[in-house]
Protein backbone atom coordinates (compact mmCIF):
# COMPACT_ATOMS: atom_id res chain seq x y z
CA UNK A 1 0.00 0.00 0.00
CA UNK A 2 1.87 3.39 -0.78
CA UNK A 3 1.53 6.24 1.31
CA UNK A 4 -1.48 8.30 1.81
CA UNK A 5 -1.74 11.34 3.07
CA UNK A 6 -5.83 12.03 2.57
CA UNK A 7 -7.22 8.81 4.33
CA UNK A 8 -5.76 6.02 5.86
CA UNK A 9 -2.06 5.60 7.00
CA UNK A 10 0.13 3.39 4.86
CA UNK A 11 1.07 -0.30 6.33
CA UNK A 12 4.99 0.30 4.82
CA UNK A 13 6.68 3.14 3.60
CA UNK A 14 9.78 3.17 1.51
CA UNK A 15 12.81 5.21 0.41
CA UNK A 16 13.96 3.96 -2.52
CA UNK A 17 14.44 -0.26 -1.91
CA UNK A 18 14.95 1.32 1.88
CA UNK A 19 11.67 0.41 4.59
CA UNK A 20 11.74 3.42 6.81
CA UNK A 21 9.20 3.32 10.09
CA UNK A 22 8.52 7.13 10.39
CA UNK A 23 7.29 9.53 7.86
CA UNK A 24 6.75 13.34 8.15
CA UNK A 25 4.70 16.05 6.01
CA UNK A 26 6.74 18.77 7.65
CA UNK A 27 6.94 18.61 11.72
CA UNK A 28 3.26 16.17 11.09
CA UNK A 29 4.13 12.67 11.49
CA UNK A 30 1.80 11.10 9.08
CA UNK A 31 3.39 7.07 9.73
CA UNK A 32 5.01 5.01 11.86
CA UNK A 33 5.85 1.22 12.29
CA UNK A 34 7.25 1.85 15.48
CA UNK A 35 5.16 0.81 18.39
CA UNK A 36 5.14 2.81 20.98
CA UNK A 37 7.13 2.22 24.28
CA UNK A 38 5.03 1.21 27.71
CA UNK A 39 7.40 1.59 30.59
CA UNK A 40 5.31 -1.56 32.28
CA UNK A 41 5.73 -3.69 29.48
CA UNK A 42 9.28 -2.59 29.39
CA UNK A 43 10.18 -3.90 32.85
CA UNK A 44 7.54 -6.25 34.21
CA UNK A 45 6.52 -7.10 37.68
CA UNK A 46 5.22 -3.90 39.25
CA UNK A 47 2.85 -4.30 42.19
CA UNK A 48 1.23 -1.43 41.85
CA UNK A 49 1.59 1.62 38.47
CA UNK A 50 -0.18 4.94 39.56
CA UNK A 51 0.01 7.67 36.38
CA UNK A 52 -1.74 9.95 34.41
CA UNK A 53 0.05 8.85 30.87
CA UNK A 54 -0.25 5.14 29.76
CA UNK A 55 1.48 2.87 31.32
CA UNK A 56 1.11 -0.53 29.69
CA UNK A 57 0.05 -1.20 26.48
CA UNK A 58 -3.20 -3.29 28.06
CA UNK A 59 -4.53 -0.20 29.51
CA UNK A 60 -4.70 2.84 27.07
CA UNK A 61 -8.92 1.89 27.06
CA UNK A 62 -9.23 1.88 30.79
CA UNK A 63 -9.46 4.79 32.83
CA UNK A 64 -6.55 5.89 34.45
CA UNK A 65 -8.46 7.57 37.51
CA UNK A 66 -12.11 8.34 38.51
CA UNK A 67 -12.57 12.23 39.37
CA UNK A 68 -15.79 14.05 41.37
CA UNK A 69 -17.01 16.80 39.84
CA UNK A 70 -17.75 19.66 42.76
CA UNK A 71 -21.36 20.85 40.85
CA UNK A 72 -23.06 18.07 41.73
CA UNK A 73 -20.55 15.78 42.96
CA UNK A 74 -21.19 12.92 40.53
CA UNK A 75 -18.28 10.34 39.58
CA UNK A 76 -17.18 9.21 36.38
CA UNK A 77 -13.64 7.89 35.04
CA UNK A 78 -11.51 8.66 32.28
CA UNK A 79 -8.70 7.38 30.22
CA UNK A 80 -5.39 9.07 30.04
CA UNK A 81 -6.43 10.44 26.05
CA UNK A 82 -9.28 11.65 27.87
CA UNK A 83 -7.67 12.99 30.91
CA UNK A 84 -5.01 15.43 28.38
CA UNK A 85 -7.77 15.95 25.42
CA UNK A 86 -10.17 17.75 27.09
CA UNK A 87 -13.23 15.38 27.23
CA UNK A 88 -12.81 15.20 31.38
CA UNK A 89 -12.70 18.80 31.61
CA UNK A 90 -15.53 19.01 29.37
CA UNK A 91 -16.97 17.20 31.93
CA UNK A 92 -16.08 18.93 35.40
CA UNK A 93 -16.59 22.24 33.56
CA UNK A 94 -14.64 25.39 32.79
CA UNK A 95 -15.85 27.71 35.29
CA UNK A 96 -14.15 29.73 37.95
CA UNK A 97 -16.21 27.39 40.71
CA UNK A 98 -15.78 23.98 39.00
CA UNK A 99 -13.11 21.65 40.33
CA UNK A 100 -12.75 18.09 39.64
CA UNK A 101 -11.63 15.73 42.45
CA UNK A 102 -9.42 12.77 42.21
CA UNK A 103 -12.17 9.71 44.05
CA UNK A 104 -9.69 6.57 42.71
CA UNK A 105 -6.26 7.15 41.01
CA UNK A 106 -6.00 3.29 38.91
CA UNK A 107 -3.47 0.48 39.37
CA UNK A 108 -1.98 -0.08 35.39
CA UNK A 109 -0.09 -2.95 36.50
CA UNK A 110 -2.90 -5.38 36.48
CA UNK A 111 -3.27 -6.24 40.41
CA UNK A 112 -5.89 -4.14 40.94
CA UNK A 113 -4.43 -2.39 43.90
CA UNK A 114 -6.32 1.11 43.40
CA UNK A 115 -5.44 3.64 45.55
CA UNK A 116 -8.57 5.33 46.80
CA UNK A 117 -9.95 8.23 48.88
CA UNK A 118 -13.74 8.14 49.36
CA UNK A 119 -13.39 11.20 51.79
CA UNK A 120 -14.23 14.32 49.89
CA UNK A 121 -12.01 16.66 51.81
CA UNK A 122 -9.02 14.17 51.64
CA UNK A 123 -8.89 14.24 47.68
CA UNK A 124 -6.45 16.05 45.38
CA UNK A 125 -7.68 18.05 42.45
CA UNK A 126 -7.51 17.21 38.82
CA UNK A 127 -9.48 20.23 37.96
CA UNK A 128 -8.90 23.62 39.84
CA UNK A 129 -11.40 26.91 39.27
CA UNK A 130 -12.12 25.45 35.28
CA UNK A 131 -8.91 24.30 34.24
CA UNK A 132 -6.80 21.20 34.11
CA UNK A 133 -3.98 21.19 36.90
CA UNK A 134 -0.20 20.54 35.04
CA UNK A 135 3.13 20.78 36.27
CA UNK A 136 5.32 21.12 33.28
CA UNK A 137 2.57 21.19 30.45
CA UNK A 138 1.21 17.14 31.52
CA UNK A 139 -1.48 17.26 33.88
CA UNK A 140 -1.07 16.45 37.54
CA UNK A 141 -2.46 15.98 40.82
CA UNK A 142 -2.59 18.85 43.21
CA UNK A 143 -2.72 18.10 47.16
CA UNK A 144 -2.98 20.39 49.83
CA UNK A 145 -1.59 19.06 52.93
CA UNK A 146 -4.67 16.83 53.61
CA UNK A 147 -5.20 15.34 50.51
CA UNK A 148 -4.34 11.64 50.04
CA UNK A 149 -4.78 8.12 48.81
CA UNK A 150 -4.36 4.62 50.29
CA UNK A 151 -4.40 0.99 49.45
CA UNK A 152 -3.71 -2.10 52.16
CA UNK A 153 -2.13 -4.51 49.49
CA UNK A 154 1.55 -5.00 50.65
CA UNK A 155 4.26 -5.56 48.63
CA UNK A 156 7.04 -7.06 51.24
CA UNK A 157 9.95 -5.12 52.44
CA UNK A 158 12.19 -5.35 49.65
CA UNK A 159 10.71 -2.98 46.94
CA UNK A 160 11.56 -0.08 44.78
CA UNK A 161 9.85 3.31 43.98
CA UNK A 162 9.33 5.78 41.96
CA UNK A 163 7.95 8.75 42.18
CA UNK A 164 7.42 12.02 40.36
CA UNK A 165 6.21 14.90 42.47
CA UNK A 166 6.71 18.87 43.27
CA UNK A 167 6.72 19.35 47.40
CA UNK A 168 6.15 23.01 48.54
CA UNK A 169 9.31 24.62 49.86
CA UNK A 170 9.91 26.35 53.15
CA UNK A 171 13.03 26.28 55.56
CA UNK A 172 11.58 24.11 57.80
CA UNK A 173 8.97 21.49 56.50
CA UNK A 174 8.12 17.81 56.89
CA UNK A 175 6.12 16.35 53.77
CA UNK A 176 5.52 12.49 53.56
CA UNK A 177 5.40 12.08 49.78
CA UNK A 178 4.78 8.47 49.75
CA UNK A 179 4.36 5.10 52.29
CA UNK A 180 5.00 2.06 51.00
CA UNK A 181 5.08 -0.93 53.88
CA UNK A 182 6.29 1.11 56.52
CA UNK A 183 9.44 2.95 54.18
CA UNK A 184 8.36 6.56 54.24
CA UNK A 185 9.78 8.99 51.25
CA UNK A 186 9.52 12.59 52.99
CA UNK A 187 11.55 15.89 52.33
CA UNK A 188 13.23 16.49 55.36
CA UNK A 189 14.12 19.93 54.98
CA UNK A 190 14.94 22.45 51.95
CA UNK A 191 17.57 20.56 50.88
CA UNK A 192 17.17 16.96 52.07
CA UNK A 193 15.06 13.78 51.27
CA UNK A 194 14.93 11.27 53.80
CA UNK A 195 13.88 7.24 53.59
CA UNK A 196 13.03 6.49 56.84
CA UNK A 197 11.53 3.16 58.25
CA UNK A 198 8.89 2.51 60.88
CA UNK A 199 6.91 5.64 59.90
CA UNK A 200 7.65 8.99 61.55
CA UNK A 201 10.65 10.75 61.72
CA UNK A 202 12.24 8.33 64.19
CA UNK A 203 13.72 5.03 63.22
CA UNK A 204 16.38 3.78 60.63
CA UNK A 205 17.02 6.72 58.10
CA UNK A 206 18.82 7.13 54.88
CA UNK A 207 19.16 11.04 53.91
CA UNK A 208 19.84 12.37 50.48
CA UNK A 209 21.14 15.86 50.05
CA UNK A 210 19.80 17.93 47.60
CA UNK A 211 20.65 21.98 46.51
CA UNK A 212 18.93 24.58 47.72
CA UNK A 213 15.69 25.13 45.71
CA UNK A 214 15.14 21.71 44.83
CA UNK A 215 11.72 21.51 46.02
CA UNK A 216 10.93 24.38 44.14
CA UNK A 217 10.40 22.23 40.87
CA UNK A 218 9.22 18.80 40.09
CA UNK A 219 11.15 16.06 40.64
CA UNK A 220 12.10 12.60 39.90
CA UNK A 221 12.29 10.74 43.50
CA UNK A 222 13.15 6.98 43.89
CA UNK A 223 14.07 4.70 46.54
CA UNK A 224 15.26 1.35 46.89
CA UNK A 225 14.34 -0.90 50.19
CA UNK A 226 16.50 -3.39 50.81
CA UNK A 227 18.50 -3.19 54.29
CA UNK A 228 21.95 -2.71 53.37
CA UNK A 229 21.55 -1.99 49.86
CA UNK A 230 18.97 0.55 50.43
CA UNK A 231 19.38 3.73 48.53
CA UNK A 232 17.28 7.02 48.00
CA UNK A 233 17.54 9.54 45.03
CA UNK A 234 16.41 12.70 43.41
CA UNK A 235 16.77 13.15 39.58
CA UNK A 236 20.01 11.62 38.49
CA UNK A 237 21.63 11.41 42.12
CA UNK A 238 21.49 8.82 44.70
CA UNK A 239 22.71 7.62 48.07
CA UNK A 240 23.13 4.67 48.99
CA UNK A 241 23.36 2.79 52.22
CA UNK A 242 21.62 0.42 55.18
CA UNK A 243 18.57 0.53 56.96
CA UNK A 244 16.88 -1.80 58.81
CA UNK A 245 13.86 -3.55 57.36
CA UNK A 246 10.31 -1.42 58.26
CA UNK A 247 8.60 -3.80 60.72
CA UNK A 248 5.18 -1.35 60.56
CA UNK A 249 4.30 -2.81 57.10
CA UNK A 250 0.33 -1.61 56.03
CA UNK A 251 0.11 -0.77 52.56
CA UNK A 252 0.62 2.29 50.26
CA UNK A 253 -0.04 5.67 51.27
CA UNK A 254 0.41 8.34 48.75
CA UNK A 255 0.57 11.97 49.62
CA UNK A 256 0.60 11.73 53.13
CA UNK A 257 2.17 9.42 56.63
CA UNK A 258 -0.09 6.62 57.37
CA UNK A 259 -2.39 8.41 59.08
CA UNK A 260 -3.00 10.97 56.98
CA UNK A 261 -0.73 13.91 58.70
CA UNK A 262 2.52 14.90 57.42
CA UNK A 263 0.78 15.77 53.85
CA UNK A 264 2.32 17.30 50.50
CA UNK A 265 1.31 20.58 49.55
CA UNK A 266 1.98 20.28 45.81
CA UNK A 267 1.55 18.12 43.16
CA UNK A 268 2.19 14.08 41.79
CA UNK A 269 2.07 12.86 38.62
CA UNK A 270 3.08 9.33 39.22
CA UNK A 271 3.97 6.75 41.60
CA UNK A 272 5.10 3.45 40.45
CA UNK A 273 6.31 0.56 43.22
CA UNK A 274 8.05 -2.76 42.49
CA UNK A 275 7.87 -5.75 44.98
CA UNK A 276 12.13 -6.43 44.54
CA UNK A 277 15.38 -3.89 44.14
CA UNK A 278 15.11 -2.79 41.12
CA UNK A 279 18.81 -1.64 40.86
CA UNK A 280 20.21 -2.62 37.75
CA UNK A 281 16.62 -1.31 35.60
CA UNK A 282 16.90 2.13 37.74
CA UNK A 283 18.73 3.89 35.13
CA UNK A 284 16.32 2.70 32.43
CA UNK A 285 12.98 2.95 34.00
CA UNK A 286 14.30 6.93 34.92
CA UNK A 287 15.40 7.61 31.79
CA UNK A 288 11.83 6.72 30.48
CA UNK A 289 10.13 8.63 33.23
CA UNK A 290 12.36 11.86 32.42
CA UNK A 291 11.62 11.22 28.77
CA UNK A 292 7.59 11.67 29.27
CA UNK A 293 8.26 14.89 32.07
CA UNK A 294 11.46 16.52 30.83
CA UNK A 295 12.51 16.70 34.84
CA UNK A 296 16.23 17.22 34.60
CA UNK A 297 18.72 16.86 31.61
CA UNK A 298 20.87 13.79 31.88
CA UNK A 299 24.20 14.65 32.60
CA UNK A 300 25.66 11.29 31.99
CA UNK A 301 25.32 8.42 28.96
CA UNK A 302 23.51 5.10 29.46
CA UNK A 303 26.56 3.21 30.01
CA UNK A 304 27.96 5.41 32.73
CA UNK A 305 25.16 6.27 34.77
CA UNK A 306 24.72 2.42 34.72
CA UNK A 307 28.67 1.82 35.81
CA UNK A 308 27.58 4.59 38.69
CA UNK A 309 24.47 2.37 39.76
CA UNK A 310 26.25 -0.69 40.43
CA UNK A 311 28.72 1.62 42.33
CA UNK A 312 26.04 2.59 44.19
CA UNK A 313 25.01 -0.42 44.88
CA UNK A 314 28.25 -1.90 45.65
CA UNK A 315 27.89 0.65 49.14
CA UNK A 316 30.43 3.18 47.03
CA UNK A 317 29.79 6.25 48.15
CA UNK A 318 33.24 8.35 47.31
CA UNK A 319 32.93 8.09 43.36
CA UNK A 320 30.54 10.72 43.34
CA UNK A 321 33.57 13.43 42.77
CA UNK A 322 35.28 11.51 39.96
CA UNK A 323 32.05 11.03 37.80
CA UNK A 324 32.89 13.09 35.26
CA UNK A 325 36.34 11.34 34.55
CA UNK A 326 35.16 7.94 34.97
CA UNK A 327 31.89 8.82 32.15
CA UNK A 328 34.86 10.35 30.08
CA UNK A 329 36.92 6.91 30.30
CA UNK A 330 33.82 4.94 29.85
CA UNK A 331 32.45 6.65 27.04
CA UNK A 332 35.80 6.75 25.12
CA UNK A 333 35.66 2.77 25.30
CA UNK A 334 32.07 2.73 24.67
CA UNK A 335 33.06 5.03 21.35
CA UNK A 336 35.88 2.69 20.54
CA UNK A 337 33.38 -0.94 20.87
CA UNK A 338 34.69 -4.41 20.48
CA UNK A 339 37.35 -5.36 22.47
CA UNK A 340 37.80 -2.16 24.38
CA UNK A 341 34.14 -2.28 25.31
CA UNK A 342 31.47 -4.96 24.13
CA UNK A 343 33.68 -7.79 23.82
CA UNK A 344 35.63 -6.57 26.95
CA UNK A 345 35.76 -9.86 29.32
CA UNK A 346 36.90 -8.11 32.75
CA UNK A 347 37.84 -4.25 33.30
CA UNK A 348 38.23 -2.07 36.66
CA UNK A 349 39.24 1.25 37.85
CA UNK A 350 41.01 1.41 40.77
CA UNK A 351 40.93 5.17 40.84
CA UNK A 352 38.01 7.58 41.33
CA UNK A 353 36.21 4.84 43.24
CA UNK A 354 36.05 3.49 46.65
CA UNK A 355 37.51 0.13 48.04
CA UNK A 356 33.71 -1.15 47.50
CA UNK A 357 34.70 0.11 44.33
CA UNK A 358 37.20 -1.54 42.80
CA UNK A 359 36.09 -5.03 42.51
CA UNK A 360 33.02 -3.42 40.09
CA UNK A 361 33.24 -4.10 36.81
CA UNK A 362 33.47 -1.03 33.95
CA UNK A 363 30.49 -2.48 32.08
CA UNK A 364 27.63 -4.61 33.30
CA UNK A 365 27.54 -8.07 31.97
CA UNK A 366 31.49 -8.53 32.53
CA UNK A 367 32.97 -10.95 34.91
CA UNK A 368 32.44 -9.86 38.48
CA UNK A 369 36.16 -9.50 40.32
CA UNK A 370 36.73 -10.68 44.07
CA UNK A 371 39.41 -9.39 46.03
CA UNK A 372 41.47 -11.10 48.73
CA UNK A 373 42.73 -8.78 52.25
CA UNK A 374 42.49 -5.22 50.35
CA UNK A 375 41.19 -2.93 52.70
CA UNK A 376 40.46 1.38 52.68
CA UNK A 377 43.90 1.96 53.68
CA UNK A 378 45.10 0.14 50.37
CA UNK A 379 43.38 2.40 48.18
CA UNK A 380 44.38 5.95 46.57
CA UNK A 381 41.36 7.37 44.38
CA UNK A 382 44.43 9.32 42.54
CA UNK A 383 46.75 6.46 42.09
CA UNK A 384 44.97 3.06 42.62
CA UNK A 385 45.36 0.29 44.62
CA UNK A 386 48.26 -1.14 46.13
CA UNK A 387 49.39 -4.63 46.41
CA UNK A 388 51.65 -6.36 49.59
CA UNK A 389 53.32 -9.33 48.22
CA UNK A 390 52.36 -11.28 51.24
CA UNK A 391 47.78 -11.82 50.68
CA UNK A 392 46.51 -9.29 49.02
CA UNK A 393 45.11 -10.06 45.18
CA UNK A 394 42.44 -9.62 42.91
CA UNK A 395 40.95 -12.60 40.88
CA UNK A 396 39.40 -11.08 37.95
CA UNK A 397 36.55 -14.02 37.70
CA UNK A 398 37.98 -14.75 33.99
CA UNK A 399 39.78 -18.09 33.33
CA UNK A 400 42.57 -18.22 31.22
CA UNK A 401 41.33 -21.38 28.87
CA UNK A 402 38.13 -19.33 28.27
CA UNK A 403 40.23 -16.77 26.48
CA UNK A 404 40.86 -17.48 22.94
CA UNK A 405 44.87 -18.26 22.74
CA UNK A 406 45.10 -16.05 19.27
CA UNK A 407 43.30 -13.47 20.36
CA UNK A 408 43.76 -11.88 23.93
CA UNK A 409 45.04 -9.64 26.07
CA UNK A 410 45.53 -8.41 29.66
CA UNK A 411 46.93 -5.04 30.97
CA UNK A 412 47.50 -3.52 34.69
CA UNK A 413 48.69 0.34 35.08
CA UNK A 414 51.23 0.79 37.00
CA UNK A 415 51.55 3.39 39.18
CA UNK A 416 54.31 3.15 41.68
CA UNK A 417 56.58 0.10 41.08
CA UNK A 418 57.11 -3.38 43.11
CA UNK A 419 59.65 -4.41 44.74
CA UNK A 420 62.12 -5.93 42.46
CA UNK A 421 64.08 -8.05 45.16
CA UNK A 422 61.39 -11.05 44.37
CA UNK A 423 59.53 -12.50 41.44
CA UNK A 424 56.07 -11.14 41.03
CA UNK A 425 53.20 -10.83 38.89
CA UNK A 426 51.05 -8.25 37.63
CA UNK A 427 48.60 -9.93 36.54
CA UNK A 428 48.14 -13.38 34.56
CA UNK A 429 46.71 -17.30 35.32
CA UNK A 430 49.09 -19.83 34.78
CA UNK A 431 52.83 -18.16 35.65
CA UNK A 432 54.24 -20.37 32.72
CA UNK A 433 51.67 -19.98 30.22
CA UNK A 434 50.13 -16.35 30.80
CA UNK A 435 51.58 -13.97 32.84
CA UNK A 436 53.03 -10.58 33.46
CA UNK A 437 56.07 -10.98 36.10
CA UNK A 438 58.97 -8.94 37.05
CA UNK A 439 62.25 -9.20 39.23
CA UNK A 440 65.47 -7.34 38.80
CA UNK A 441 66.25 -8.83 35.78
CA UNK A 442 63.41 -7.07 34.20
CA UNK A 443 59.99 -7.33 32.62
CA UNK A 444 58.91 -10.40 31.22
CA UNK A 445 55.63 -12.55 29.63
CA UNK A 446 54.66 -15.21 28.25
CA UNK A 447 51.69 -15.20 26.36
CA UNK A 448 49.69 -18.58 25.56
CA UNK A 449 53.19 -20.35 25.15
CA UNK A 450 55.99 -22.04 26.83
CA UNK A 451 58.60 -19.13 25.90
CA UNK A 452 59.96 -16.19 28.44
CA UNK A 453 60.63 -13.84 26.95
CA UNK A 454 62.33 -11.16 28.77
CA UNK A 455 62.14 -7.84 27.26
CA UNK A 456 64.32 -5.01 29.27
CA UNK A 457 64.99 -3.50 32.38
CA UNK A 458 62.29 -0.45 32.76
CA UNK A 459 61.87 0.71 36.24
CA UNK A 460 59.29 3.69 34.66
CA UNK A 461 55.73 4.26 36.34
CA UNK A 462 52.94 5.91 35.18
CA UNK A 463 51.70 3.86 31.95
CA UNK A 464 50.61 0.18 30.79
CA UNK A 465 52.31 -3.19 31.38
CA UNK A 466 50.56 -5.43 29.33
CA UNK A 467 50.47 -8.13 26.47
CA UNK A 468 48.36 -8.78 23.64
CA UNK A 469 48.40 -11.34 20.78
CA UNK A 470 46.27 -11.44 17.66
CA UNK A 471 47.73 -14.37 16.26
CA UNK A 472 49.18 -17.25 16.59
CA UNK A 473 53.40 -16.44 16.04
CA UNK A 474 53.74 -13.19 17.63
CA UNK A 475 52.33 -10.97 20.39
CA UNK A 476 52.61 -7.35 21.29
CA UNK A 477 54.02 -6.19 24.41
CA UNK A 478 54.13 -2.83 26.48
CA UNK A 479 56.24 -1.97 29.32
CA UNK A 480 55.21 1.64 30.72
CA UNK A 481 58.10 3.30 28.03
CA UNK A 482 58.78 0.37 25.81
CA UNK A 483 56.86 -1.47 23.96
CA UNK A 484 57.56 -4.02 21.44
CA UNK A 485 56.94 -7.53 19.38
CA UNK A 486 58.02 -11.17 20.80
CA UNK A 487 58.33 -13.84 18.03
CA UNK A 488 56.60 -16.87 19.88
CA UNK A 489 54.27 -19.01 18.61
CA UNK A 490 51.33 -19.54 20.74
CA UNK A 491 51.53 -23.93 22.01
CA UNK A 492 49.41 -23.99 25.11
CA UNK A 493 46.55 -22.84 27.17
CA UNK A 494 46.26 -23.20 30.85
CA UNK A 495 43.19 -22.87 33.00
CA UNK A 496 43.94 -20.66 35.65
CA UNK A 497 42.12 -17.91 36.82
CA UNK A 498 43.51 -14.32 35.58
CA UNK A 499 44.69 -12.68 38.76
CA UNK A 500 45.93 -9.44 39.31
CA UNK A 501 49.15 -8.31 42.00
CA UNK A 502 49.28 -12.13 41.55
CA UNK A 503 48.99 -15.06 39.17
CA UNK A 504 48.90 -19.39 39.50
CA UNK A 505 46.25 -19.41 41.96
CA UNK A 506 47.34 -16.46 44.63
CA UNK A 507 50.97 -16.80 43.81
CA UNK A 508 53.97 -14.54 42.78
CA UNK A 509 52.14 -11.64 44.80
CA UNK A 510 52.91 -8.17 43.59
CA UNK A 511 53.88 -5.25 45.94
CA UNK A 512 52.84 -2.23 42.94
CA UNK A 513 49.91 0.43 42.94
CA UNK A 514 47.69 0.20 40.18
CA UNK A 515 45.25 1.99 38.59
CA UNK A 516 43.45 -0.47 36.32
CA UNK A 517 43.49 -3.80 34.93
CA UNK A 518 41.53 -5.81 31.77
CA UNK A 519 41.12 -9.01 30.40
CA UNK A 520 39.99 -9.84 27.09
CA UNK A 521 40.51 -10.24 23.24
CA UNK A 522 43.38 -8.17 21.87
CA UNK A 523 43.57 -4.36 21.03
CA UNK A 524 45.86 -2.18 20.65
CA UNK A 525 47.75 -1.31 24.47
CA UNK A 526 48.95 2.22 23.55
CA UNK A 527 45.25 3.10 22.57
CA UNK A 528 44.09 1.71 25.96
CA UNK A 529 47.25 3.27 27.43
CA UNK A 530 46.49 7.01 26.19
CA UNK A 531 42.85 7.03 27.41
CA UNK A 532 43.80 5.93 30.75
CA UNK A 533 46.59 8.44 30.78
CA UNK A 534 43.02 10.85 30.43
CA UNK A 535 41.26 9.09 33.13
CA UNK A 536 44.27 9.71 35.96
CA UNK A 537 45.13 12.95 34.77
CA UNK A 538 41.06 14.32 35.09
CA UNK A 539 40.94 12.63 38.44
CA UNK A 540 44.45 14.43 39.51
CA UNK A 541 43.17 17.47 38.56
CA UNK A 542 39.37 17.37 40.62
Amino acid sequence: MALSLGSALATKVYLGATEVSLAYLGATQVYTSVPPSFLLDDYTGAAAGYSLRNLSSSWTTSDVVEVRRSSDNATSGFTATEVSDGTMLAWVGTGGTDNGFVTTWYDQSGNTNNAVQATTTKQPKIVSAGAVVVENSKPALSFDGGDYFQDTFAVGTTNTGFIVGKTQVGDAFLDDIAVVNGNNIRTLSATEVRYATNSGAGGSTLVHTVPSGTWNNQNLISYISDGANSQVGVNDSATTGSVASPTNVTGVTIGAAQNGNAGVTGTMQEVIVYPSNQLANTFNIEANINTEYSIYTQEFSEEAQNYFNRLNGAGDTTYTAYKQPLANYIDSLVALGGAYWDDMESAASFVGVGIQGVTVPLRDGMAIATQNNFVEGDLNQLTGLKGDASTKYLSTGVNEGSLSINDSSISVYLTTDRDVTITSSYIGGTIGVFAIVDNATGFRSRHMSSSLKTNGTSTAVGGIIGISRDNSSDYDWRDVDASGTNIDTSTAQGNRAVEVFASSGGSFLCSARLATYHAGPALNLATLEGLQDTLITEIAAI
